[in-house]
């Protein structure tokens, strides 16, 4: 059964962290330890468990210098179809995964169930529940470019465990190569989005769109 990677080491709050060498070590940290673990992934669209992906999105977060546009606190919003069983599964596993990593650098982090609906709904409810950054899970019979043009219009980051939603026009995500995780960045969308990700960050992705 998996197991989330280095609980003692990796979960564990380091407020004010403020050096960028310390940022790029923890996540070399975390892509070490995490290099086998997508053996225990569930479904085919995404090849990283959700376990991780939680702990990436902490730590690559890290990176945006630009982070105090969001506040003390982080919302993360998780967009999901109630009625799609992966979808489901992700979302409950991203809430659970959440309680392992509740902070961003030094802000606490709250997680928010979000239902898949029509652009406007979706607009409105990334609105009431003030969120900063949009996890999609994944989704059935949704044109993804829908969700990218609300997190483009209220300049909301996103992430993923769908590779190809970070090419459809979503922030960032985590894929894999092998059996190793590989963090991937759209890096126009990012920059649209208010993002301003270190170098230290996009050295260690692979970057999607135009640079």
């Amino acid at each position: 059964m998996y197991r989330s990677p280095g609980r003692s080491r990796c979960n564990r709050r380091t407020p004010g962290v403020k050096s960028s060498h310390a940022r790029a070590a923890s996540l070399l940290l975390a892509l070490a330890l995490c290099a086998v673990l997508t053996r225990g992934a569930v479904g085919q669209e995404m090849s990283v468990p959700v376990p991780t992906q939680v702990l990436f999105l902490t730590r690559i977060l890290a990176f945006d210098r630009n982070l105090d546009r969001m506040g003390e606190k982080i919302v993360v919003g998780v967009l999901y179809q109630p009625r799609f069983r992966a979808s489901l599964n992700a979302k409950n596993a991203v809430l659970a995964a959440g309680h392992e990593h509740p902070w961003i650098a030094d802000r606490a982090v709250r997680y928010v169930a979000i239902e898949m609906a029509d652009s406007a709904q979706l607009h409105r409810e990334l609105v009431r529940h003030g969120v900063d950054v949009v996890y999609v899970a994944p989704l059935r019979a949704v044109a993804v470019e829908d969700v990218v043009a609300v997190c483009r219009a209220l300049r909301l980051l996103s992430f993923t465990g769908v590779p190809k939603y970070v090419r459809s026009g979503l922030v960032m995500g985590v894929g894999s190569r092998g059996e190793r995780p590989v963090i991937l960045v759209n890096l126009e969308v990012a920059r649209a989005s208010g993002a301003e990700l270190s170098s230290e960050l996009l050295k260690l992705a692979r970057i999607v769109g135009d640079r």
